[in-house]
Parts: C-alpha cells; structure tokens; sequence
C-alpha cells in the first residue's frame, strides 16, 4: 500500500471511531493532567535484561533475580514479534476495535565478558523468558570487565527497524553488584549510558558498594533502586510503564508531576509542543490547541514557554455558538472552562479566542490571558496538545503520528 493511500486510510478510520464514540472513551483535557497508563499487559516495550553474573552478585542473588523477574515480567505479554507482524494487514485494529499489544524481551549477561543468552527474537513466550532467566549460572570470576561490551549490545540490540507509528520504546533493565576496575567515562561513555540514559533502569543489587553506589548517582541515571527497598518490582514496573510512556517525534515539551508515593518525578500523558506561526497561517490544524485548565498543565507551560524564549501562545480557549467559554479536548470536541483562570487585568474583552503573553514581552514573567479576534492575522506561537502513548493507546498518540 502506497504512503498516500495507507494515510487516507488512517484518516478514515480516524473518522470511523470518532463518529462510533470509540475515541471519546479516551482521556480528556479536562482534568489537572492525564496519568500514564499503569497497564503492564498491554505495554509496548522492548526489555532489555543486563545481569551481572559475577561473583559479586554471588548465585543466591542470581537466582532470587531470576525467581523474581520470571515473576514480575508474567504481567506483561511477551512476544517475538513486532507490532506489524501481529497486526498484519488489519494494521493492528480487530474486532474489539482495539490494538494488539506485546512487548519483547532480550536478554544479556556478563562477567569476565558478556554473552547473549537470547535477543528480540529467540523469546516467543513469557514461559521461553522464565527457562531463560531460571536456567542463569553464576560464573567464578570477580572480574566485570564485560559490563560495557553487554551495555554496548543491550543497546545495539534496540536498533530495530520498527514500522511508523508503532515503535516500541526501549527499556534496558541493569542488575550491577559491582564496577570494580571500570571508570566512570568507560561505562557513560563505552558502555553509551550518556547517551541512552533516559532509557536505563539501575537495579543496584549490591548498595553497599560505594564506589557501584557513586558511579550509578554520577551517571544521572533517572530510574535508580537497590533491592533493599520495599515494593521494589513495584518501582520497576512503574519506571518501564514511565518509559512507555511517550509523546513521539518532535515533541517539545511532556509535563511531569511528583509523585510523593514514590518520591519520583513522573511523567504525564499530555503531550505539548510550540510552533511559531506566519501570517494567515496556524500550525495546530491537525491537533487541538492547549487547553490551560489547572496549575499543573499552567506551570509546565511556563517552564516550556521561558525555554523556549516565547512571549505569547495561542490558546485552545475560544466562545462557542452560545457565548461561553470552552476549552478544545484532546479529541476536538470541546468542555467547558472551570474555575482556573489566568486572565489579566481588565480581562476577557472583545474576542472571541484567548492568547497567553508575558508582561511587556519579558519572557520570565507569567503568561497571562488576553481576548483576540479569533482570525489569525500576524506571527504568533500555536500550542498543540496530543496524548501520549502509552500502554493503552497506539493509535491517534502522540505528535507526528498520522497527522
């Protein structure tokens, strides 16, 4: 099918299930932000597993790693195939109108030196991983010098050619007890953790060392635990679903919140970017413009808005046909304004839509709102937002995707 005619027919799917109501069922703007989605069975994740086999991590470790992650790893679907593979020619929509969903896991482990115990490919099953990971052999070396080569293939592994949109977001799950002998610039910049960072999870299974201890803080890895901590596969899973959890290409911009529970930042499934627009022309013709309705998705804007050195963005705030004030959602429906305003001084005047701007153009100061006619007729900047995808959504997510 030619690229033209594969997008027309996105577009009438897209049409399809919105006049169905399938996609009002999705997540709206109107909420202080959207969740990720905590759905391990229908994550999209390629998991890569490093495990030290050293014998630092000594077997008894080996074997509560392997018990645990043969466990843990039973909540999500396990295939060897990509996302298009399962799909076929149904481009992943079936008779319950939803997406067919796996994940797909490698595995990697080292001492002395590394071996591929398996890749992508080689697990078709959750029981395949669970032989796997239970059939683990500590070695009789101290040495780790395999830790870069293993990370160099835990990566090299990810470079699989995935159909647009269905990428699969990378996961290197790290089970280290030791980096004695290596240097901090070996393994961020040998083992390419500068570089993948965002995509690592460090399970430090040996906290007492102080110098595995320095090197994981120092590597500014986001997703840091050690197996003292209580709920610690609870932890795991929440960071692989974070990693799930994405905007697509080109995004500018993905608030997080803290989450007190686990004292971490996270992610949200909202999804924002900026784009300058020339005259007579508006860059959100495919995506509905912001909707500013709480403190969370208010304060994000700043922070994006002050990085990217903007003075003003246009809303998605508009008068509908009986004068009151709504909101675009994420679909392009539309919701009502609530409580939450930023108008400033002397405001709502005439206009029927809503520009934010900072003070006399200074671009640390608050994006207050401002009523304009609603025809665009001079440069300004257009706020898209989109979903993320996430584990439950691969379809009309995330920027860039089919629109």
């Amino acid at each position: 099918m030619s690229r033209f005619l594969f997008y027309i027919f996105v577009v009438y799917l897209k049409l399809v299930y919105a006049k169905s109501g399938f996609l009002d069922n999705a997540a709206t703007a109107n909420a202080d932000f959207t969740p990720c989605s905590q759905n391990t069975s229908t994550a999209t994740l390629r998991i890569v597993l490093v495990i030290d086999t050293s014998t630092n991590m000594g077997s008894t470790n080996l074997r509560q790693i392997g018990l645990s992650l043969s466990s843990e790893l039973s909540e999500y679907t396990i295939s060897n195939k990509t996302l298009d593979t399962v799909c076929a020619d149904t481009y992943c929509w079936n008779a319950s109108n939803s997406v067919s969903y796996n994940s797909n896991v490698a595995i990697v482990t080292y001492s002395d030196t590394y071996t591929l115990v398996g890749d992508f490919s080689d697990f078709a099953s959750n029981a395949d991983v669970n032989s796997a990971l239970l059939s683990l052999k500590p070695s009789s070396s101290n040495s780790v010098n395999g830790l870069i080569g293993a990370l160099k293939l835990a990566y090299n592994l990810s470079d699989v050619s995935d159909p647009v949109p269905f990428k699969k977001s990378l996961a290197v799950l790290w089970f280290p007890a030791s980096v004695k002998n290596l240097t901090l610039f070996e393994v961020a910049i040998g083992g390419r953790t500068a570089m993948y960072r965002e995509e690592l999870v460090a399970v430090n299974y040996n906290p007492n060392d102080r110098n595995l201890t320095n090197m994981l803080n120092q590597l500014e890895i986001p997703y840091i635990f050690n197996k003292t901590q209580p709920n610690i596969y609870d932890n795991i899973h929440w960071a692989l679903l974070q990693l799930n959890c994405h905007c697509g290409f080109n995004v500018e911009f993905q608030p997080k919140v803290y989450n007190k529970k686990i004292n971490q930042w996270e992610k949200t499934a909202d999804c924002f970017i900026f784009k300058v627009t020339k005259e007579d022309t508006k860059f959100c013709q495919n995506h509905p413009e912001i909707a500013i309705d709480s403190d969370v998705k208010f304060s994000a804007m700043q922070e994006a808005g002050h990085a990217y050195n903007i003075t003003s963005v246009i809303l998605g705030l508009h008068k509908n046909n009986k004068n009151q004030w709504m909101w675009y959602d994420y679909n392009g429906g539309e919701f009502q304004m609530n409580n939450f305003t930023k108008w400033a001084p002397n405001q709502p005047s005439s206009g029927d839509c809503v520009i934010a701007k900072t003070l006399d153009n200074q671009e640390t100061t608050p994006y207050l709102w401002y009523t304009m006619p609603c025809n665009l007729t001079h440069s300004n900047t257009d706020t898209c937002q989109v979903l993320a995808c996430d584990a439950s959504r691969q379809w009309f997510c995330g920027l860039g995707r089919y629109y």
